[in-house]
């Protein structure tokens, strides 16, 4: 017992005399150790969780007693664990306006629990203000699951595990082997407006065998399911079936398998899709069993099955951590630590959770906020892309579901609430200077602006010594670390087939030249076909020669030769354009080639202040950079393969690509040059970490001008 055991209202209930309505059962549970009662409305099919204490309260009102009298009488057999007054005052209100309670009310107090029903009532309106929430009943299905699930109920014990097992597991291996035609391109498979059509129709039909699994599986466990009917799940009306009778399953492993029969049904459909799409040529059925992967299986991963998404995943762990209402208590539990700690509310009552409880309730509520702020993000980002004002729509619906009716609920709460009515000034003071200092921060305070890119130490071709003819490496004239001049001999490589070859050609030229002559005596006839063999012969011979000459590497400028594996250079091989090292120039600079996103060009171009580079093998220093020059057109080739992910970069590569250095998205190419390195020689292609820096702005423009630019680059404007 906590806070104020007296309540000003007690006046108004205290000569009632209620008792429980006859459609309500009654089941015992134990969650974490701890004693609870469950109120199963068996009309309506909610629940109702009791603590033993009010439970005791409770189970002595029987119409006859007044709630004086069994207030009383509690106080002598319940002694610490007895309710407050305002306590059991709030529980007579919420059980009366659920129905649970009956009892004849008095004017005052009829309008104490009508406070109730309008708040019930405005909770349901709220529901059609969240695209996560509208829900319409249509349909009683409890005869048609009696008829089928004495035949199916043997799917929901270890053979139909086993069953599933076989099914989906060699599935996923068949869906890891063809994992790249299955990705690629899906956005524009599946938004445009033919798939988009068949989708619509597959959808319902896999929707509605996923609601089955849950009443079958409901039925199974001995539980009634009398509802069925729509709800809009991400703006898309999909069907549901009321299994809350589950909650009177006294195994928790039997509420887990209600709450996962959706998604085990929906997985084998997903699987049985898989194995059509392998075996089938493309078409309209390979079409179709793709889109039952996507819904069966992304669906299930990213909403249904995602515990915060507060869908079935939501009940299933709710059920394993036995936390009923893990949602809602978690909302509650926050609301106290704000009222308590600062608003600095007295008398309230400290929620009876166990530290393990609280560790959840304190995680479960901040990430299911932000897994639904991305999942919106998500579904923005796909649609402004491809229609545009369905995008727009579910932007400004998810700004108005998550951000703005919270904030107006919270403000509600501060100007409302009754447990803040003796420091409701306080409350609404820092409230005010909350959100004050929160806007000054976003608006008024000017915070650093910049953005983050990679980018490949880049020379010109001059300095670049690069094997102009394929061969072996027979001589080496400047060891690492040598200064050479522009046309000094670096390399020489050695091509035995290319000089067999020659041979063969200088030797055959030589008959040719013979038999020239000897025809000049014999035949004109004989002369003409000797000249063309001739001239043929010898234009093999000066190609041949002219390779020769090229085996002979020289270097393009005057520097100082650098060869990372000059150890192993001897007899290596290289093939033609391959990189034998390059020519470092001390008092020239090296140029950094970076790779600027499409997100970050318009910033890049419009307000740069500085730019600041640090090299992979000393991370430590900074060096600062000038911009040198800009192609002003976008690309989707790497400069270097050491920027794509498989080098150890972070731009994503088109997996199709055999060489992947082709882009999944357009970059800028911009040249920079470090202009206080010193003497400062690095490795060509290294690594180099750059830094633009756009000055000093406020939060909030930052993220203005990050949307702007995401929403023009992906609409292309």
């Amino acid at each position: 017992m906590a806070g104020n055991l007296l309540s000003d209202s007690w006046y108004a209930v205290s000569k009632l005399r209620p008792r429980l309505a006859l459609h309500v059962q009654v089941h015992r549970r134990v969650f974490r150790g701890r004693l609870w009662y469950m109120l199963q409305d068996v009309a309506s099919g909610r629940f109702h969780q009791l603590t033993p204490g009010a439970y005791a309260l409770l189970a002595a009102m029987d119409g006859q007693t007044t709630v004086q009298q069994v207030w009383e009488r509690a106080c002598q057999l319940l002694q610490d664990n007895l309710p407050s007054q305002e306590e059991v005052v709030q529980l007579l209100s919420q059980l009366h306006a659920s129905d649970v309670l009956i009892c004849e009310l008095s004017p005052d107090i009829a309008e104490l629990f009508q406070r109730f029903r309008r708040q019930k009532k405005d909770q349901i309106k709220r529901q059609f203000f969240d695209p996560f929430g509208i829900r319409w009943s249509l349909w009683n299905p409890d005869a048609f699951l009696q008829r089928w699930s004495p035949r199916l109920r043997w799917l929901w014990g270890p053979a139909g595990g086993a069953l599933w097992l076989l099914c989906v597991l060699p599935a996923l291996g068949l869906a890891a082997v063809h994992w790249s035609a299955l990705t690629e391109n899906v956005s524009d498979r599946v938004l445009n407006a033919q798939n988009l059509l068949a989708l619509w129709l597959i959808y319902p039909v896999v929707k509605i065998l996923h609601e089955l699994g849950h009443g079958l599986a409901t039925k199974a466990g001995g539980g009634r399911v009398h509802e069925m009917g729509i709800m809009l799940l991400a703006l898309t009306p999909v069907p549901f079936v009321d299994a809350s009778a589950a909650y009177a399953f006294p195994s928790k492993w039997r509420r887990a398998v209600v709450g996962a029969a959706g998604i085990l049904v929906e997985t084998w459909l997903a699987a049985v899709a898989m194995y059509v799409w392998t075996l089938t040529e493309p078409g309209l059925v390979r079409a179709a069993a793709y889109n039952v992967m996507l819904i069966a299986g992304l669906s299930t991963v990213i909403i249904n099955g995602n515990p915060l998404m507060r869908y079935d995943g939501y009940h299933i762990l709710a059920d394993v951590l036995e936390m009923p209402n893990l949602a809602q208590r978690g909302a509650r539990y926050f609301t106290y630590l704000v009222d308590r700690y600062i608003f600095r509310a007295e008398g309230l009552q400290r929620p009876d959770e166990s530290p393990s409880e609280r560790f959840w309730l304190l995680l479960y509520m901040p990430l299911s906020f932000a897994y639904r702020v991305l999942i919106t993000l998500a579904l923005v980002w796909i649609m402004v892309g491809k229609y545009f004002f369905f995008g727009v729509l579910l932007a400004c619906w998810g700004i108005w579901t998550m951000f703005i009716l919270p904030l107006w609920r919270g403000w509600q709460h501060v100007v409302e609430a009754p447990v803040l009515h003796r420091q409701r000034d306080r409350a609404l003071r820092t409230s005010v200077i909350g959100l004050g200092i929160l806007l000054v921060l976003l608006v008024a305070v000017p915070l650093p602006f910049h953005s983050r890119a990679e980018g490949v130490v880049w020379l010109p071709d001059a300095q670049i010594v690069r094997a102009h003819q394929a061969g072996f490496v027979h001589r080496v004239y400047a060891n690492s670390g040598t200064v050479v001049l522009a046309g000094y001999p670096v390399v020489y490589l050695n091509d035995p087939a290319l000089e067999e070859d020659l041979a063969q050609n200088r030797a055959h030229l030589n008959e040719l030249k013979a038999r020239y002559r000897d025809s000049e005596l014999n035949s004109p006839v004989a002369v003409q076909v000797a000249q063309a063999q001739l001239h043929e012969t010898a234009e093999s011979v000066r190609q041949d020669e002219a390779k020769t000459q090229e085996l002979m590497v020289l270097a393009g400028a005057s520097g100082q030769f650098l060869q990372p594996d000059a150890d192993i250079l001897p007899g290596r091989y290289f093939k033609h354009g391959d990189i034998l090292g390059y020519i470092s120039r001390p008092q020239v600079h090296p140029v950094i080639r970076v790779l600027v996103s499409q997100d970050d060009i318009d910033l890049v171009r419009k307000r740069l202040r500085s730019t600041e580079v640090r090299f992979s093998y000393a991370i430590p220093l900074v060096y600062t950079a000038r911009l040198l020059r800009e192609v002003p057109e976008g690309q989707d080739q790497l400069p270097n393969k050491g920027l794509g992910q498989e080098g150890g970069g972070h731009i994503a590569t088109d997996p199709r690509d055999p060489n992947r250095t082709r882009t999944l998205q357009r970059y800028f190419q911009i040249d920079l040059k470090v202009v206080d390195g010193g003497a400062l020689s690095p490795w060509y292609g290294s690594r180099v970490y750059v830094r633009f820096d756009y000055g000093m702005t406020p939060l909030a423009y930052q993220w203005f001008l990050r949307l702007r630019q995401l929403f023009l680059a992906r609409l292309n404007v």
